[in-house]
C-alpha cells in the first residue's frame, strides 16, 4: 500500500487541530452534538431538531466564527474551511523537489536556517522520489517533513493533500523552489486562501536549449508575488524571455560564510600537499560531477 512517511517535531502537549485552530475546521461541540444524534423521518421531531438548531444557532455561530451551512467545506465536520488564519502566524510552507546533496539544496538550507533564526515554523514538502542524502541537514531547520511522492502518484491529491496542509497548520508564506506540487498549489488556490498568504519562489539557473524550472514556473507567474533569483543575469533572462515584470523579481546574490574557508591558502604549500609539480596548471572547480553543470566543456 501507500506510505506517508513524516518527520513530526511533537509539542509537550499536543492538542488536536480542530482544538487549536477551531475556526478553521469549522468547529463547534454544539454542533456535533446537535448531528449525532439520531436522524429520523417522524415529522414531528424533524420539527423539534429545527426548533433545538434554531435555538443552537447564535452560539454555533460564535463556536465556528461563521455561518456553517452556508460553506461548502463544512459539509462534513472536522474539515478546514475557508476562514481567515490568524494575522500573527509565522508558518512556512517550503516546497521543494527531494533532500540530496547538491547546490540548490544548500542555498535551501541557508533560507530555512534564516527563516527559523526570525522565528518561523517550518512545514516542508518533498514531491520526487529520492534517497534524501541531506535530510538530517534539513531537519536541523524544519518542524514536518512531509514526502508526498510516497503518498500519492495522483498529482491532484498532491496538490489536496497540500493544501490541507497550508490550512490546518495556518499558513501565511508559501515557498516555491522547484516543485511542481508547490507551483500546481498555488494555482489551484481559492482567492479567499490567496488572500491570507504570500507567494514566493525561488529560481537557480536556466537553460535556453532545454525545459527547465523558470519554463515551467513562468505559467504560474501569475500566482506569484515575489520572484527571488541568484543572479542578476536570470532576472534579465525572465524580463526578456517571459516579460515578467522587473519589479517582481528580486535578486539575492549567494552568499558565503568565509571564517569556513579561512586555512593556509599558499599555493606552493598546496601543491606540494597534492605532490603537484610546479608547471603543473591546476583547474578549480566547486559544484557536482555531472553533466548539466558543464565542466566537460571547460576542459574542451
Amino acid at each position: 500500500g501507500e506510505v506517508l512517511t513524516t518527520t513530526v517535531a511533537i509539542e509537550s502537549n499536543p492538542v488536536a487541530a480542530f482544538g487549536k485552530y477551531p475556526q478553521l475546521f469549522g468547529y463547534s461541540p454544539r454542533l456535533n452534538e446537535l448531528l449525532r444524534r439520531p436522524l429520523e423521518t417522524d415529522h414531528h421531531y424533524q420539527q423539534h431538531r429545527q426548533q433545538t438548531f434554531n435555538s443552537l444557532k447564535q452560539l454555533i455561530h460564535s463556536d465556528i466564527g461563521a455561518p456553517w451551512y452556508v460553506s461548502q467545506a463544512n459539509q462534513r465536520m472536522n474539515t478546514p474551511s475557508l476562514i481567515n488564519p490568524a494575522a500573527s502566524s509565522k508558518n512556512v510552507l517550503y516546497c521543494v523537489p527531494f533532500m540530496s546533496r547538491g547546490g540548490a539544496e544548500k542555498v535551501d538550507i541557508d533560507v530555512l536556517a534564516a527563516l527559523k533564526r526570525d522565528g518561523y515554523r517550518i512545514i516542508l514538502v518533498t514531491d520526487i522520489v529520492s534517497d534524501h542524502s541531506w535530510k538530517p541537514k534539513f531537519e536541523e531547520f524544519t518542524d514536518e517533513i512531509y514526502h508526498v511522492e510516497t503518498i500519492t502518484n495522483n498529482q491532484q491529491q498532491r496538490v489536496k493533500f497540500l493544501e490541507y496542509l497550508l490550512i490546518s497548520r495556518n499558513v501565511s508564506l508559501l515557498f516555491i523552489r522547484s516543485s511542481n506540487a508547490g507551483y500546481q498549489l498555488a494555482a489551484s488556490l481559492k482567492k479567499e486562501i490567496k488572500a491570507t498568504i504570500a507567494t514566493v519562489d525561488l529560481l537557480h539557473a536556466y537553460d535556453p536549449n532545454h525545459e527547465d524550472w523558470v519554463d515551467i514556473s513562468a505559467a504560474y507567474d501569475p500566482y506569484i508575488d515575489e520572484r527571488i533569483v541568484i543572479t542578476r543575469d536570470l532576472q534579465e533572462y525572465m524580463v526578456a524571455n517571459y516579460g515578467i515584470s522587473r519589479r517582481k523579481i528580486r535578486v539575492i546574490l549567494n552568499g558565503l560564510d568565509t571564517r569556513l574557508y579561512s586555512g593556509d591558502s599558499n599555493p606552493v604549500k598546496l601543491r606540494e600537499k597534492l605532490q603537484l609539480k610546479p608547471e603543473t596548471k591546476i583547474v578549480g572547480f566547486i559544484g557536482r560531477l555531472c553533466i548539466e553543470k558543464g565542466l566537460h566543456k571547460r576542459l574542451e
